[in-house]
C-alpha cells in the first residue's frame, strides 16, 4: 500500500476504498469481485497491488476480460495476461481465443499481443491465418503484419500472402508484400512471388515489390 501514499499521488476512488479496508483482505476481495463486470482501468491497477503474486491474479484478469463491459478494461486485462501466458496453457488459450473476440478493436489488440510468442508458432500461426480471412480490414491487416514475425512458418504463410498480392485490394497487396520482405531465410518461396508482383498492373504494387526485393538483397 505504501506506493499509494507516497509523494503527491492521489488514489482513485476504488483504490481509496480498498486502502481503507487494507487490514481486512477478505473485505478487499469482496470489493474487487463486485467491480469485475463494470470496474474501470483502476480495477486492474488495484489487482496489481493485491494479487500480483497470487494464484488468483490470472483468474481475476480472465474474469475481467470475459465479463467487463468496458472494452478498454478488457484489453488492459489481456495485456496483463501476456507474462502468465508464456507458462500457463489455459491463459495462452484465452489470448488465442481473443483473436475471435466480438469487438474488432479487441481482436486487433489480441493479434498484436500474439507477436510476443514466437516459440509457439505452431498454435499462433493457425490463429493468425484464420484472422487473415476476416472481412474487417483492420483485423486482417494486423494479422498480415504479425505473420511477418513468424518467418519459420514460411511454407504456411507465403502462399496465403501471395493470394493477397494477386487480389484486387491495393492496401492488402502492399501489406502482403511488406510482410514478405521479412522472410530472408526462405527466398526460394518469396522471390517468385515478388518477381510476379513486378508484372502487376498497379504501379504502387510494382514499386512496393521492387523495394521488398532490394530489402531482401535479390
Amino acid at each position: 500500500m505504501d506506493n499509494w501514499t507516497k509523494g503527491n499521488f492521489q488514489p482513485t476512488k476504488l483504490q481509496a476504498l480498498i486502502l481503507g479496508k487494507a487490514e481486512d483482505l477478505e473485505c478487499v476481495e469482496d470489493v474487487l469481485e463486485d467491480q469485475i463486470d463494470a470496474g474501470k482501468i483502476d480495477l486492474i491497477e488495484a489487482l496489481d497491488d493485491f494479487y500480483r503474486t497470487s494464484d488468483r491474479y490470472t483468474d481475476l484478469l480472465e474474469k475481467i476480460y470475459a465479463t467487463n463491459r468496458s472494452e478498454s478494461v478488457r484489453r488492459k486485462a489481456l495485456h496483463k495476461l501476456v507474462p502468465a501466458a508464456a507458462d500457463d496453457a489455459r491463459v495462452f488459450s484465452t489470448l488465442l481465443a481473443a483473436v475471435n473476440d466480438p469487438n474488432p478493436f479487441t481482436q486487433v489488440y489480441a493479434i498484436e499481443l500474439l507477436a510476443n510468442f514466437p516459440g509457439t508458432a505452431d498454435r499462433v500461426v493457425p490463429a493468425l491465418l484464420s484472422a487473415v480471412g476476416s472481412k474487417i480490414p483492420n483485423v486482417h491487416l494486423k494479422a498480415i503484419d504479425v505473420l511477418s514475425k513468424f518467418t519459420g512458418q514460411a511454407e504456411q504463410i507465403v502462399p496465403v500472402l501471395a493470394k493477397f498480392i494477386e487480389g484486387p485490394n491495393q492496401t492488402n497487396r502492399d501489406a502482403a508484400i511488406r510482410a514478405l520482405s521479412s522472410f530472408h531465410q526462405r527466398l526460394d518461396l518469396v522471390e517468385p512471388v515478388l518477381r510476379k508482383a513486378l508484372r502487376s498492373d498497379s504501379e504502387t504494387v510494382r514499386r512496393t515489390a521492387e523495394n521488398a526485393i532490394k530489402d531482401l538483397g535479390l
